[in-house]
């Protein structure tokens, strides 16, 4: 199982979701994820540790993860990345001091 590409892995998981392909999934998936934490300025806030940010993109990967859906043509990277950033993102404003417009 290891040497499938992580869109195949999705595939699999989507016609029968089990928690080995679930971690297999994650574990291909945490290069992007380091990815996408290193593009975004981190605030220097106690709230926003990476390990917190790390945690809030994994999210973001298992909610991509079970909203996919392989019959729309979309690669799993692509539709991942924007739930992971917005996962992170959305974390970031709910533990932000100052409203969107000050900001």
């Amino acid at each position: 199982m290891s040497n499938k590409t992580l869109q195949e892995l999705i595939e699999s998981y989507y016609k029968n979701p089990a928690d080995s392909l679930r971690n297999s999934i994650i574990s291909k998936s945490m290069p992007l994820v380091w990815s996408i934490l290193g593009k975004i300025r981190r605030p220097d806030q106690p709230l926003a540790r990476m390990e917190d940010l790390e945690s809030a993109a994994i999210q973001g990967l298992i909610q991509a993860m079970n909203t996919y859906n392989p019959e729309k043509g979309n690669k799993f990277n692509t539709y991942a990345y924007y739930r992971i950033r917005g996962s992170i993102i959305d974390y970031l404003r709910k533990i932000d001091q100052l409203p969107r417009k000050q900001r």
